[in-house]
């Protein structure tokens, strides 16, 4: 998805970023990350676990 950022929005929230990751890479680390639509997907359908508790994606509220 490649929506334009809205511009009610700009300035008021960060609409790029992109991490300098020379010192986590220095450290070792040396895993890939997951892009955005990957990311948001494995969130919703497994949610996230921190420290052996799981977190997950409220279900969708019909209108």
């Amino acid at each position: 998805m490649n929506a334009a950022f809205p511009d009610a929005l700009r300035g008021k929230y960060q609409c790029y970023t992109e991490a300098d990751l020379g010192v986590l890479r220095a450290t070792g680390f040396d895993h890939d990350f997951a892009d955005v639509q990957t990311g948001v997907a494995n969130f919703t359908s497994e949610g996230v676990t921190v420290n052996g508790v799981v977190f997950k994606a409220a279900p969708a509220v019909k209108k």
